[in-house]
């Protein structure tokens, strides 16, 4: 009789646990849109960045970039600049940083 009854504990707690694991808001998102946006400027350079066929931003460097700010806690926004113009788009606001930039002599002094 005892054994019975700890097998009914014992399932009885099983399913109280699997039925409270169910319980979990997996809404993210609220949590998302509270994150803040970060805007990343760059220009079309496939395969790192380029728009898709549906005018998305996509490529490495978006795919990259997007998982680790999210990973800081931001949300990304990228957006197609006129890469000449990239200094002034940043100290203007308009985009919070640009990415796809790397080494090159001659840019030492740009």
């Amino acid at each position: 009789m005892k054994g019975k009854r700890m097998i009914a504990g014992i399932l009885l707690a099983g399913i109280l646990a699997v039925t409270l694991a169910g319980c979990k808001n997996t809404d993210n998102t609220k949590e998302e849109t509270e994150k803040p946006v970060i805007t990343l400027g760059s220009d079309n350079y496939p395969p790192y960045n380029y728009l898709n066929e549906d005018g998305v931003p996509t490529g490495i460097d978006v795919e990259l970039a997007t998982e680790a700010f999210k990973r800081m806690g931001y949300q990304v926004e990228v957006v197609q600049i006129n890469w000449e113009k990239k200094k002034e788009l940043v100290k203007s606001g308009e985009i919070d940083c640009i990415m796809g930039c790397f080494f090159m002599e001659g840019r030492l002094d740009d």
